[in-house]
């Protein structure tokens, strides 16, 4: 007899105590299915039931039922891929001996045909229907119907949006206990609870049990905790790259409801939503951004830590937040660009001669749109091919492709970059790329056709850029292949397979955000985990935490050896100079062969590390509940560091003004305060203020006769110190408003061609005047040093000799005075002749010295290179379109 049992008031989640059973109806099995309420019973194809009527167990009598065959798909468990099949056969159904539980997610009907007036009338009580509450196990069919409709545009959810998503999430039946002592948990919350830890192979009281005597009491005070327990608990069993149960419909379903669970873990954070203040927060049925990131982060595949907050704004475009059909829809596709690599894996595998372990990743082939290799003059259309280590081209011929060509990229120095083609070796299309295995050899121009925009360009680009960066971050951070510590070390030789398989994640990541929301205006270099941080502030702190991650492992017994050479003592594995995992695992020294894991900056944050932060309830390598890992903490320090760059560079591009005219206007603004004080040190030298220059002529003579000079830069630096001090505190104090130090100019009146024209003649004419006179001043200079005019260097010569005599014998705070008293006096009406008559002598004389010689030679190349790329039909648009952003109009 086998055995079904049913939850109280849940008749179609069953449980299998005897899963072995291979037929249900057709032998003489019988099976019995029980709940509070009926006592169901199969044998031979006829159900007996018993209703209870009464309180404390009683039964009635037994009630002959007719009963018809049940008809079910192929069961569907979490992991499995396949797809939904038909029922085996009429005699009767098989079940899945795999299956724990029996959900919605089956497809499991009953068989609906009229009732043959030769057979019993089927009676069924109401309670085997579907309740409303298990309704989250169900493949709804319409998401399948909503997926082009969200690659084009996807909606944003209406005000009354999954208003009752969370409730209906709860189960009739559960048994953890929703009272805490901050609040009731959550439908969300209790949902996930429950069914992780059925998927941990245990109650959800028991669970819960587990969590509170294995946490501390701080980590306990959170429900996001006893949330983030369940779920990670049962994520660190999986040790694959991408987690098998990603294909399982249920499943999404339920990583779904645990962001909702972590985002408000208490009812009271749901009925805050209602109150009018709280409008600004997220509506209900929306995952915000650090919800996502805390547990999307953590499904392997499905998000990476340091990507994980861009790949949110990409999904949550047009919306307050992430809603569950974003989500399933981005999971199914990542799913498809998974299986479409393994498709082409067993097809094209032999064809491209593949090395063993080499993994295809991508394929660019479009009939209309093709890739085309230049080789000099000379076009090849043909297929590209990408995979974990190499480039391979398959250039096209009358009927099928030609023998590929291999350009190596496991080199880590590759170069990458952007290239113009064109035919006749004119640059005119920019939509190639120029990729070189090494600096030294010969590169490939790949161009990618695209009559929509640069995008297919710029996504080859960043991708094959990310293949790259990843053989360079091994090379860099990781150990040596024949490292003999690797074999000591449990974990540490998967390290290079690790970081390959990261980048070859956050590739399958960035095409399926492609495929799903089509050409997204999103550098595509940002969801890629290697390349969009290696040229990034404080990113150097984040390839050492990923090193960490990839190659730490745990010391065999047989490296006492190995650890006493490192310095490591036998009780203390992870003390010294090794970097230390969250899980105890340890990166050697050995291998810290990167120069950044000298800098200050790296030493504090290992230090910090080790020095006790409060890392919450660990459960596995980047799984810590109530914690940051060290990944964590390196990404905040990127992502702070971001922020500050990212602000500095936004003021820096507002201040980045087009045209000159504007240029200039604002640069009159900032020299404002200099042209101040070069006017009021005209008025003291004019005595317009006879008491001021008095004062002040004075105060300069008795600085010098008193010899302080030594004293005068000290003392402008300390008053500049103390000026910056006072308006620190105006500002902390609040007494200085955001518009303090704000500039303010006015734009430029438009200007139609031919007033941009004159503009610009006259501009240029002021230019070339302003350079012949630094010339011809230049060129006499010249003359004097050069003796080409005598009387002239004489002069110059006799000059230099009578001021180096003074200058030898004359104390230097005399002459000091001495120009003081000049300056100041040379305005005043009893030296002003003579001074003007000094000027006009040394203008004659400035005048008088002629310029050196100058030869201008015939250019080499009479043809004119410059505009040779350009047709000659779009040369005049070419110089308005330089004339209008020279003068700053875009019209």
């Amino acid at each position: 007899m086998v055995v079904v049992l049913v939850p109280p008031g849940n008749m179609t989640s069953m449980k299998y105590a005897a899963a072995s059973a291979t037929s249900l109806c057709n032998r003489s099995n019988r099976v019995v299915v029980t709940n509070s309420r009926i006592h169901l019973q199969f044998r031979n194809g006829i159900c007996y039931g018993k209703r209870q009527i009464g309180i404390g167990g009683c039964w009635s009598k037994s009630l002959r039922i007719g009963y018809r065959k049940l008809q079910f798909c192929k069961l569907q468990s979490f992991g499995f891929s396949g797809v939904d099949q038909p029922a085996r056969s009429s005699s009767g159904s098989q079940f899945n001996g795999r299956m724990n539980n029996l959900n919605h997610s089956t497809r499991a009907e009953w068989k609906s045909t009229e009732s043959s007036p030769f057979e019993p009338k089927l009676w069924l009580p109401a309670k085997l229907e579907i309740p409303k509450q298990l309704r989250f196990w169900e493949a709804n069919e319409q998401w399948k119907r909503e997926i082009s409709a969200l690659k084009t545009n996807p909606v944003a959810p209406q005000e009354k949006e999954c208003s009752d998503f969370e409730e209906e999430l709860l189960f009739s039946e559960h048994t953890v206990d929703a009272q805490t002592a901050r609040g009731y948990l959550s439908p969300a919350a209790i949902n996930t609870i429950e069914q992780f830890s059925r998927l941990n192979g245990m109650t959800g009281k028991k669970m819960r049990s587990n969590f509170e005597a294995t946490a501390s009491v701080s980590v306990q005070n959170d429900a996001k905790n006893l949330v983030e327990f369940c779920v990670f608990r049962y994520l660190v069993r999986s040790g694959a790259d991408v987690h098998p149960s990603l294909w399982d419909a249920a499943f999404r379903r339920l990583t779904f409801t645990a962001m909702l669970a972590w985002q408000r873990p208490y009812q009271e954070d749901l009925r805050s939503l209602n109150n009018a203040s709280n409008r600004s927060k997220l509506p209900r049925g929306l995952v915000g951004e650090e919800a996502f990131v805390r547990i999307a982060s953590s499904i392997p595949g499905a998000a990476d830590r340091v990507t994980a907050h861009r790949l949110y704004r990409v999904l949550s475009r047009n919306m307050k937040g992430l809603s569950f059909e974003v989500w399933d829809t981005y999971i199914k596709e990542l799913c498809g660009v998974l299986d479409e690599r393994k498709l082409y894996q067993r097809t094209e595998a032999s064809t491209l001669g593949l090395e063993p372990g080499e993994t295809i990743l991508s394929v660019g082939k479009n009939k209309r749109q093709p890739v085309q290799k230049w080789n000099g003059t000379m076009v090849w259309p043909g297929r590209l091919t990408l995979t974990d280590r190499a480039l391979y081209f398959e250039a096209n011929s009358l009927t099928s492709h030609q023998a590929p060509v291999r350009l190596d990229l496991t080199r880590g120095d590759a170069i990458v970059h952007k290239k113009r083609v064109g035919p006749f070796g004119a640059e005119v299309f920019d939509s190639a790329i120029s990729v070189a295995s090494k600096p030294d050899s010969e590169p490939w121009i790949l161009e990618f056709v695209d009559f929509g925009g640069e995008k297919r360009r710029d996504t080859w680009l960043a991708i094959v850029k990310e293949i790259d960066t990843a053989y360079w971050f091994i090379g860099t951070y990781g150990p040596k292949d024949k490292d003999p510590s690797l074999k000591y070390m449990d974990g540490s030789k998967l390290g290079r397979k690790r970081a390959l398989a990261s980048a070859s994640n956050s590739i399958a990541r960035l095409q399926a955000v492609q495929h799903m929301l089509g050409q997204s205006s999103e550098d595509p270099s940002s969801l890629l985990q290697f390349y969009s941080i290696k040229d990034a502030p404080s990113a150097e702190l984040v390839f050492e935490t990923l090193a960490v991650t990839n190659w730490a492992g745990r010391m065999d017994s047989r490296a006492k050896e190995l650890a006493v050479s490192n310095g490591v003592g036998e009780e203390t594995p992870g003390a010294g100079q090794n970097a230390m995992g969250e899980d105890g695992s340890i990166y050697l020294s050995k291998w810290m062969t990167a120069p950044t894991w000298n800098s200050t900056k790296s030493q504090n944050f290992w230090k910090a590390y080790k020095g006790g932060i409060s890392r919450g309830l660990v459960l596995g390598k980047n799984y810590v509940v109530g914690g940051l890992t060290n990944l964590d903490r390196a990404v905040r320090a990127w992502q702070e560091q971001s922020r500050v760059i990212d602000k500095t560079k936004a003021t820096i591009d507002g201040a980045k003004l087009k045209g000159i005219p504007n240029n200039v206007d604002l640069l009159k603004e900032l020299m404002l305060p200099f042209s101040i004080i070069a006017v009021n040190f005209q008025k003291l030298k004019r005595w317009e203020e006879p008491g001021v220059t008095a004062g002040f002529l004075i105060a300069a003579m008795g600085v010098v006769y008193m010899n302080w000079l030594r004293y005068l830069f000290p003392t402008m630096l300390l008053t500049c110190a103390g000026i910056l001090v006072a308006l620190r505190g105006l500002k902390v104090q609040g007494r200085l408003g955001d518009d303090f130090g704000k500039l303010t100019i006015r734009d430029q009146p438009e200007t139609n061609t031919i007033q941009k024209i004159m503009a610009l003649k006259d501009a240029l004419t002021s230019l070339e005047d302003f350079l012949q006179k630094a010339n011809i001043a230049l060129l006499k200079l010249r003359t004097v040093a050069l003796s080409r005019h005598l009387d002239s260097t004489n002069e110059v010569l006799w000059s230099l000799l009578a001021a180096g005599i003074v200058s030898w014998f004359v104390p230097f705070r005399y002459l000091l005075a001495a120009v003081l008293v000049d300056q100041f006096t040379a305005d005043l009406p009893f030296r002003r002749k003579s001074v003007e008559e000094f000027f006009n002598r040394v203008n004659d004389w400035w005048s008088m010295i002629p310029a050196t010689p100058v030869e201008v030679l015939p250019p080499e190349n009479t043809s004119n290179t410059t505009d040779a790329h350009l047709p000659e039909s779009n040369q005049g648009e070419a110089v308005l379109q330089a004339l209008s952003e020279w003068l700053g109009d875009d019209q």
